[in-house]
C-alpha cells in the first residue's frame, strides 16, 4: 500500500497540464503520430488484447518536451497511460480512482480538436 502511494506521488509530479493538440476519436493507428504513439497504440494492443484500430485517444496532456499522458479508449474502455521513460507507455489506470478518468468515448464518435 506505502509503495502504491509513492508511485502515485511520482506520477503525478510529473507535469501534466500543458494539453498537445491530439484530437480526441482519433485511432491510434489512423492518427499519422509519431513512433511514440505508434508505440502507444502497439502497447495498448497487447496489454489488452485490442486491435489498434479500436485504440482511440480520448484526451492527451503533454509534458514540455512530448506527450507524457494519455486517456485512451482501448476496446469501449477507458485506460490512462504514461510515457515513462526507459520502459515506454505503461497503463497506470489502476493508480487512479475511477471517478478521474473520462468516459469511454460513443462507438460512432468522430475526431474532435483538442480542447473542444
Amino acid at each position: 500500500m506505502h509503495l502504491r502511494l509513492v508511485a502515485t506521488l511520482l506520477l503525478l509530479a510529473v507535469c501534466t497540464s500543458c494539453a498537445t493538440a491530439v484530437q480526441s476519436g482519433t485511432t491510434a493507428s489512423t492518427a499519422g503520430w509519431t513512433e511514440q504513439f505508434a508505440q502507444l497504440a502497439r502497447q495498448a494492443q497487447f496489454d489488452h488484447y485490442c486491435p489498434r484500430e479500436r485504440v482511440r485517444v480520448i484526451r492527451s496532456l503533454g509534458g514540455t518536451y512530448s506527450v507524457s499522458s494519455v486517456d485512451v479508449d482501448v476496446c469501449g474502455v477507458a485506460r490512462r497511460y504514461r510515457y515513462i521513460y526507459d520502459n515506454g507507455w505503461v497503463d497506470v489506470t489502476a493508480l487512479f480512482p475511477a471517478s478521474s478518468l473520462p468516459a469511454p468515448l460513443p462507438p460512432d464518435a468522430k475526431p474532435t480538436p483538442a480542447g473542444s
